[in-house]
């Protein structure tokens, strides 16, 4: 009797990010086969919180995974502690596969199938980021960068994304700016940031790093950080709008820099040893928010 075929089939209950049609046709053609059929919700939630069911996938001698980019889905295995061995766990991608092609590459035999169903359960959208290590030159731009403390290093000086619900939803600055397009959002809309294959010779940030310490982002963030602020020898000034630039040279939701803290933003160019743009204050932030304190008191 031969081993039924062990699947894991991604919904993308939380993004959308595939088409339902073929997840549909792929589900319905694979209950008429001998397969171990799980359906998730949500295949980035099951990898933030390491999950036991991917390490089942894993082991299983002949295993399928059918979900979004097949890159983005080696690395999410990858974030949740389980490597596949891909001689034996096959992935699929229904961002660019249809599914006849996908039901033609499983060659499933004719049977019964046994379907379940797994709902993600996490008080959070899935959203954060994860490391391709395969282009990863640990370079550590991107938690140098980090609006929000998502990153880490190892014992061995290695970045590590220890946060994953720290990161804010809809933000992808750190893959933006990284040199060897290693950081993937499986639920960003475009590519490579999505997870989408990625030639060697296509590297490169999509954003110059250099170039958002040459004061002009830096500035407006000191600027909106210090907005509210109290001295002896001026009125309060009304909050100044939100940098657009960054929003845009980023790709990070304006609602995303409105709801950040004043303590957010300075984590942008508040790090004296980091940042390099002439006549920073950063320092000085902190010594005005202590000065205002005793003001108002």
């Amino acid at each position: 009797m031969s081993t039924p075929l062990r699947i894991l089939l991604c919904r993308c209950g939380q993004a959308d990010r595939i088409d339902r049609r073929v997840a549909d046709e792929i589900l319905d053609s694979l209950s008429r086969s001998d397969t171990l059929i799980t359906v998730v919700d949500d295949l980035c939630g099951l990898a933030a919180d390491k999950d036991p069911l991917l390490a089942e996938i894993a082991a299983a001698p002949k295993s399928a995974v059918i979900a979004c980019h097949t890159r983005a889905i080696r690395w999410l295995f990858a974030a949740a502690g389980y490597r596949l061995d891909e001689s034996r766990t096959a992935l699929f991608s229904m961002r660019r596969q249809s599914a006849a092609e996908i039901l033609s590459a499983l060659d499933a035999e004719a049977g019964q199938s046994q379907v379940e169903t797994v709902a993600h359960g996490s008080h959070w959208p899935p959203w954060f980021p994860v490391i391709d290590r395969d282009r990863c030159i640990n370079c550590m731009q991107c938690k140098n960068f980090c609006l929000f403390g998502t990153y880490s290093l190892t014992e061995d000086k290695e970045v590590l994304v220890a946060k994953p619900s720290a990161c804010k939803n809809l933000c992808p600055a750190c893959a933006r700016i990284c040199p060897k397009s290693a950081i993937i959002f499986p639920k960003y809309e475009q590519s490579p940031i999505d997870g989408a294959d990625v030639d060697d010779d296509s590297d490169g940030p999509a954003v110059d790093l250099e170039s958002l310490k040459q004061g002009d982002v830096y500035a407006r963030l000191r600027q909106r950080s210090s907005g509210q602020r109290f001295s002896p020898t001026r009125d309060a000034e009304p909050d100044p709008p939100a940098p657009s630039d960054l929003a845009d040279r980023l790709g990070v939701p304006p609602e995303v820099i409105a709801a950040m803290s004043p303590e957010e933003l300075r984590r942008i160019c508040g790090r004296a040893a980091e940042c390099e743009s002439p006549g920073c204050s950063c320092n000085q932030n902190s010594d005005d928010d202590k000065d205002s304190s005793e003001n108002a008191d």
